[in-house]
């Protein structure tokens, strides 16, 4: 689980479903960035991987994310 919808974070989520991850799981505040991101990132996808985005934002504190997010 990593921020991914851009930068360091995206591309280190590519490298990990080209070594053959199964699932890369990317999270950003911008849905529109994860979405975008996560149809990039599938290109590099065999059968049996996939990409799972989540909008949050880790600065609203734990119990926020954690409550609402998962």
């Amino acid at each position: 689980f990593l921020g991914g919808s851009k930068g360091i974070g995206r591309e280190l989520a590519a490298e990990l479903i080209k070594k053959g991850v199964k699932t890369v799981s990317i999270a950003a505040r911008n849905l529109d960035s994860l979405i975008t991101a996560k149809k990039e990132l599938e290109t590099f996808c065999q059968d049996g991987q996939s990409v799972e985005y989540y909008e949050l934002d880790v600065t609203a504190g734990y119990e926020k994310v954690f409550l609402i997010n998962f």
